[in-house]
């Protein structure tokens, strides 16, 4: 939320409606859902939080392509069997999950440094992997229609 003060009159205006989020259209709602509250924890300067939204963001996609595996690790590898994800996709989930198995783990915590530049740039490859599951193979689909396959 934003906070404001004009001729001495407080006026707040929601997170949601001070900035610009991305969604997916072709993602699921929990996928959007969890990215959403990722981009509003970057927003708002929460980027250990932002981090860790991040890496539920990548657990959503998991479970929304049915990946099979009782931990996180699995799902992706999973996936990768797969062939949904490259092994280049893969490595970058396996960051993600680090950070925000950090994250989960204050013992561990290896997040007390995270930056603004850390959380912004877990939170570009994380859109990056949406685009990459959810929006490609729609891309790949509709130009295919269009030349009749």
């Amino acid at each position: 939320m934003t906070v404001h003060i004009q001729n001495g009159e407080l006026t707040t205006t929601p997170v949601s409606k001070a900035f610009n989020f991305v969604t997916i259209p072709n993602a699921p709602s929990s996928v959007n859902s969890d990215a959403f509250e990722a981009q509003i924890c970057h927003a708002v300067g929460a980027h250990k939080a932002c981090v860790v939204m991040c890496r539920r963001t990548l657990e959503q996609v998991c479970d929304s392509m049915s990946a099979i595996g009782q931990t996180l690790y699995d799902k992706i590898r999973n996936l990768q069997t797969q062939g949904i994800i490259s092994s280049e996709i893969f490595a970058i989930f396996e960051e993600i999950r680090f950070f925000g198995n950090y994250g989960a783990h204050p013992n561990d915590d290896l997040l007390g440094d995270v930056t603004k530049d850390d959380s912004s740039s877990v939170l570009e490859v994380t859109f990056h992997i949406i685009k990459h599951i959810y929006d490609i193979p729609e891309t790949i689909r509709k130009l295919r229609s269009r030349r009749g396959l």
